[in-house]
C-alpha cells in the first residue's frame, strides 16, 4: 500500500449508488486495508489473505451489493493525475451517465439486515454491513461522510436504530472510532469463541447528522442463542 496520505478533507466527495460491477474497486480497497493492517502488526482483525483472492468473500460482496439497501460509494473526480499509488484499473470507475469524467472510488458502504452472527432486535433497524475507505485518504473524513449517508438512508427507511459491528481486539481503536461517530456500545461477544466482536448502535431519528453525535437511549438486547453468533462476514474497519 502506498505510504502517501492526504490528511485534509476531500471536498469534491460525492456518495453514489454502487453495483456488483464496482466489485473490483471495492475489493481492491479491502485488499489495501488488509495490507495496511498487516504492516501495522494487526492481523487479528482480517488475517493476511486478500479479499479479492478469496472466492467466499467475493460472493459475500456480491450479496452485500445486491441485497438490503445495497452498496454506496464515496467518489471524487479522478482528474488528470492519479493519486500516489493509484491503480487506474481498480480504483477508477466508468464515466458518469451524463458524460462526466471518471471518478476515483475512495470508500464503500453497504447497508441492510444485521449480520448472521448478531442477535436480532425487536424494532426496525438498518445495519452497516460494510464500511471501508482508501487508506491513502486517512483523516479525510470519508468514513464520516459515509456514516452520515447511512443515517440519512435509515431515516428515510423508517428505521429506529442504526447498528454496526467491528473487531474489538487489539488496542480497541476501531471501537473508539465508531464511538467518536456517535455510536454507543450495544453488545459484545466472540464469534465462534475466537473473534472479539463489538456491536454498536445509535438512534437514527435522534441524530442531526451534520451537528449532533452520540444521542441514544435503548435497552441492550442480550442474545439467548449461540446460533445467532455463527461465523459471518466481518467487513467494518476504521476509516
Amino acid at each position: 500500500m502506498a505510504s502517501n496520505t492526504n490528511y485534509t478533507e476531500v471536498h469534491d466527495l460525492a456518495i453514489v449508488r454502487g453495483t456488483v460491477d464496482d466489485g473490483p474497486a471495492v475489493l481492491h480497497l479491502l485488499d489495501m486495508a488488509v495490507k495496511w493492517l498487516e504492516s501495522q502488526g494487526r492481523t487479528g482483525q482480517w488475517g493476511t489473505a486478500l479479499f479479492s483472492e478469496n472466492l467466499q468473500r467475493v460472493e459475500q460482496f456480491r450479496e452485500l451489493a445486491t441485497t438490503g439497501q445495497g452498496l454506496w460509494l464515496a467518489v471524487k473526480d479522478a482528474g488528470d493525475t492519479p493519486i500516489p499509488g493509484q491503480d487506474r484499473h481498480f480504483n477508477i470507475n466508468s464515466p458518469t451517465e451524463n458524460g462526466g469524467a471518471p471518478r476515483v472510488i475512495v470508500g464503500a458502504l453497504a447497508l441492510g439486515e444485521k449480520m448472521s452472527y448478531v442477535a436480532p432486535v425487536s424494532e426496525p433497524e438498518l445495519y452497516v454491513r460494510l464500511l471501508v475507505t482508501d487508506r491513502r485518504y486517512a483523516g479525510s473524513k470519508i468514513g464520516t461522510r459515509l456514516l452520515e449517508h447511512a443515517r440519512d438512508v435509515a431515516n428515510k427507511a423508517g428505521a429506529l436504530l442504526l447498528r454496526v459491528d467491528c473487531y474489538a481486539g487489539g488496542d480497541g481503536k476501531l471501537v473508539q472510532y465508531y464511538e467518536s461517530q456517535g455510536f454507543k456500545r450495544f453488545e459484545s461477544f466472540k464469534v465462534k469463541g475466537e473473534w472479539p466482536c463489538q456491536v454498536l448502535a445509535q438512534r437514527a431519528k435522534e441524530l442531526d447528522h451534520h451537528q449532533r453525535r452520540g444521542v441514544i437511549v435503548f435497552q441492550p438486547y442480550k442474545a439467548t442463542s449461540a446460533s445467532a453468533r455463527c461465523q459471518g462476514t466481518r467487513y467494518t474497519s476504521k476509516q
